[in-house]
This record gives structure tokens, sequence and C-alpha cells, in this order.
């Protein structure tokens, strides 16, 4: 284990939160270590990690996330995932080796969503992944890698200056858990269908009334709400 990794993660234990591991435990069972940290503090370490790796090469820092990652310590794979997501230099160098083993024994919505939303959407949209790489995920057995695969068109249609929603990679996704009544994946499906309503809304309105018989009813309830009132629950 790298020097730098093993201080940090002696780091991280000294700061567990006891009380706050014990909601988390609840919030988002994991066979990982879970912490409890919470993200002020976890970001305090996160920015000295980037001080400390500056001088290090683009690959260099990679690996050190990738190693991150396969601690098997929660809190410390979240940090992983934004010291990587929020670097617009190391995402472009980002394989999708790197992204295979930065997927590593995610067994809770929390460091899947981040994994998604910061890394593997991001490389999606990046052209880092193929459209074919995202459908293969989707057909997995692992409910948790069906959700990566929705998840993944969050930065699709993030709304970013300058960027254009993407309807047709996203219903092609969403195409394919309409009958996937997985709790894990219907939230998922319902999060990827609002996002995009904020930039499709009739697309979004004609794809929910055409699948309305085999949508699961809280997609229909929450994408409605989204649609009429602005907010997934009213």
């Amino acid at each position: 284990m790298n020097a730098l990794t093993l201080e940090t993660l002696n780091k991280l234990r000294s700061l567990a939160n006891p009380s706050h591991q014990e909601f988390l435990k609840k919030m988002v069972p994991s066979q990982k270590e879970v912490l409890g940290i919470k993200a002020p503090q976890l970001r305090i370490i996160l920015t000295d990690l980037k001080e400390a790796t500056q001088k290090l090469s683009n690959r260099e820092k990679i690996e050190l996330a990738v190693e991150w990652v396969q601690t098997d310590v929660h809190d410390f794979g979240q940090m992983a995932y934004e010291f990587i997501g929020f670097n617009k230099t190391l995402l472009a160098e980002v394989t999708k080796d790197d992204l295979h083993r930065l997927n590593h024994k995610l067994d809770n919505w929390a460091s899947v969503d981040a994994f998604s939303v910061y890394l593997h959407g991001k490389a999606w949209k990046l052209g880092i992944l193929s459209d074919n790489d995202l459908l293969q995920l989707v057909k997995s057995e692992d409910v948790w890698q069906r959700r990566i695969a929705v998840v993944s068109t969050i930065p699709l249609n993030r709304k970013v200056k300058g960027q254009k929603a993407d309807p047709e990679r996203t219903f092609m996704i969403c195409d394919l858990v309409l009958a996937d009544y997985a709790d894990m994946v219907v939230k998922a499906l319902s999060w990827a269908l609002r996002e995009l309503s904020k930039q499709e809304p009739q697309l979004v309105r004609d794809y929910i009334e055409t699948h309305r018989e085999i949508l699961h009813k809280r997609v229909l309830r929450e994408v409605n709400n989204k649609l009429v009132f602005g907010l997934k629950n009213v």
C-alpha cells in the first residue's frame, strides 16, 4: 500500500464518527467499512490529498485513486470518485480498465451514485465508454450494475452551460429497465427521467404516456410531480 494511502487511511479511521457511522449503516447498508465521516471533513482531507499529489503524473494520481477505492473503506472510495471526477484533466485520461477497477465491490446507493455521476456517466459522455458498454451493463444480473447504467444518464442531461440534453441515449437505457421493478432501479429510472425533464419536458411526458402501462407507479408519480410541480414529492 502506498505510504500516502496508508497515512490517509489511518487519519480517516482516527476521525470515525460513531453516531454518524450508525446512521449511515442504516441508510447506506454496505459490506464495506463505513467510518461515518461527514462531508465537510472529507473535503478538507481531499484538499490535503490534492496538495500532496500535485507533483505526481495524472497516471500516478489515477492509480492512487484506484488504491483508495480498493481499501474497501466507503468514505475513502467516495473521496476517490470526487478526486478524479472533478478534475477534467484526470478524467480525460481515465481508461475503461480504470473504470472497471474503480467499479469495485459497489453494493450501496451512495457509492454507486457517486461513481456513476462523478465518473462513469462523464466517461460515457466523453466517449471513453461506448453505448455498447452501457447496454451490456444495464443487462447485468447485479442490481447495482444496472443502477450504474441508469444513473450514468444523469451527466448527459445536467443543465450545464452550452450542453444540450441527450434524450436518445437516455431513452436507450431507460427502455431496458421499464419492467425492472428492483427498488434501486426503479428509483434510478425515476431520477433519470426527472433529470431529462428539466430540458426536455415534452419528450418525457410523451415517454411516460407511451409506457404508462408498464412503468412502476413510483416512476409515474415522481416524474409527473416533477413535470407539474417541479418537485419529486408534493
